[in-house]
């Protein structure tokens, strides 16, 4: 009878002991979506942004960096719909950076808090005859702040709802800033 509790006993306590499975890692890229058809006889999407491994930054230890994310939703949103056009569309994401701060909270009866800052900044230059003839820049942050102890899953949690907000924001300024016809189908 004691060596069946105890058997039971290393069973319950070795199940305690696995960890948490992760969630996907689920970033709105916009694919689902058909793409934007611009006048234009390229998309250019480059970055200028200089990765940093030193803490606050913590890009690094993310499944998909911001920088990656602005870059997959650039390649996926536009597309070039005068391909014979001097024209083109350039996208520069100038930055995309994820810090992490602690922030006590200066109440002993709540717990410390982590707070993750986003910043974004993207600038969108109109180069028609190899002239820019219009520029656009989108810029902002986003902040979220959580229990110091709490759980990867939880903090990357919070990273994907960052970058989401990020993209969802950034979609809405692109297309409702961008020139006048410029914009030949919309999905």
């Amino acid at each position: 009878m004691r060596r069946w509790l105890w058997t039971i006993g290393c069973c319950i306590g070795m199940a305690a002991c696995t960890a948490p499975s992760l969630t996907a890692f689920q970033i709105r890229d916009y694919r689902e979506e058909a793409p934007i058809v611009v006048a234009a006889g390229a998309v250019i999407v480059q970055s200028d942004v200089v990765p940093s491994s030193v803490l606050p930054h913590i890009e690094k230890r993310m499944p998909v960096t911001p920088e990656r994310a602005l870059s997959d939703w650039a390649e996926h949103r536009f597309r070039a719909g005068r391909p014979t056009a001097d024209s083109a569309l350039v996208l520069t994401i100038q930055e995309a950076s994820m810090i992490q701060e602690e922030k006590p909270s200066g109440h002993w009866y709540m717990l410390d808090n982590v707070v993750y800052e986003l910043q974004y900044r993207i600038e969108m230059a109109y180069h028609q005859n190899g002239r820019i003839m219009q520029t656009q820049t989108v810029s902002g942050f986003e902040k979220k702040s959580i229990p110091e102890q709490s759980s990867l899953a939880a903090k990357e949690e919070v990273w994907q709802e960052l970058i989401n907000e990020m993209l969802r924001k950034v979609n809405r300024k692109v297309i409702a800033d961008m020139p006048p016809g410029f914009i030949l189908s919309e999905a």
